[in-house]
């Protein structure tokens, strides 16, 4: 959103930075370390500290987590997804189908 961000938090106890959304919003779809989405994320970050409000995010990696729970204060965060878990399982199940059929 380009709403001033203290309007769109104010009154909320938590928030959560969709980054994947937020990029797809700022015309950078899928590119979460782009320019545009990192300052973004930042300011919602410091909007919702100065508003006191819990702030969470999602983390594609160990290393994102890491990076989100140390700079923005991020309290929580969501480390993956439906369509991780989907994936995940439609590749075993393929790698398992394609080891079933596989001559000997």
């Amino acid at each position: 959103t380009v709403d001033p961000l203290e309007q769109v938090l104010a009154g909320l106890d938590a928030a959560f930075i969709g980054s994947t959304d937020l990029s797809v919003d700022l015309g950078r779809p899928g590119q979460l370390g782009d320019p545009l989405v990192r300052t973004r994320v930042v300011e919602i970050a410091r909007a919702a500290a100065s508003l006191g409000i819990a702030l969470g995010a999602f983390g594609t990696s160990a290393d994102a987590v890491a990076a989100l729970t140390k700079e923005h204060r991020v309290g929580y965060v969501l480390v993956g997804s439906d369509l991780q878990a989907l994936r995940s399982g439609a590749a075993a199940l393929a790698s398992a189908a394609r080891a079933a059929v596989a001559p000997s």
